[in-house]
């Protein structure tokens, strides 16, 4: 296997913002990596090297997969959550650059959440109906209702 292409352990919270990036990207070095030997990895190698490069407590919610798959499958219904249009629209609506945080890494943030925003070709009508709903979102001043959107950011709507 060529160590090049070895990537770092992944050690990931599953609520950091850009879980799903940072994981769907380790996958695919991870997986460059295996196809990077010259004999096939197969059955229980696979899935040793996979335990191998993340962390231990990643490792501990890996530990009743049986298969390599299984630990995939496992890891992204992890970090590859359901994206919640309206929590991710106020995400988007609410970021603000950081200080010290440069411009070029403030629009590559606002580009990232933008994604999960669910852009569509819409009429006058509908467009207005969006503005509407995102000031709304943004203009709500309620703390409850500021909780329940914040909750339902981390599910499936």
């Amino acid at each position: 296997m060529d160590a090049g292409l070895k990537p770092e352990k992944l050690n990931l919270e599953a609520r950091t913002p850009e879980a799903k990036e940072i994981f769907k990207y380790w996958l695919r070095c991870f997986e460059a990596y295996l196809d990077s030997s010259e004999t096939s990895i197969l059955g229980p190698r696979k899935l040793h090297l996979l335990h191998a490069q993340v962390s231990h407590r990643i490792s501990t919610t890996l530990e009743k997969a049986t298969t390599y798959e299984e630990a995939v499958e496992i890891l992204r219904k992890r970090f590859v959550k359901h994206i919640n249009k309206v929590h991710a629209r106020h995400l988007f609506s609410t970021c603000r650059q950081r200080s010290g945080e440069t411009l070029d890494g403030f629009v590559e943030k606002l580009t990232v959440l933008a994604r999960d925003c669910d852009h569509q070709d819409v009429t006058g009508e509908i467009r207005m109906n969006l503005h509407i709903r995102d000031d709304f979102m943004s203009g709500i001043r309620s703390t409850y209702i500021w909780h329940q959107l914040h909750l339902a950011g981390s599910g499936p709507t």
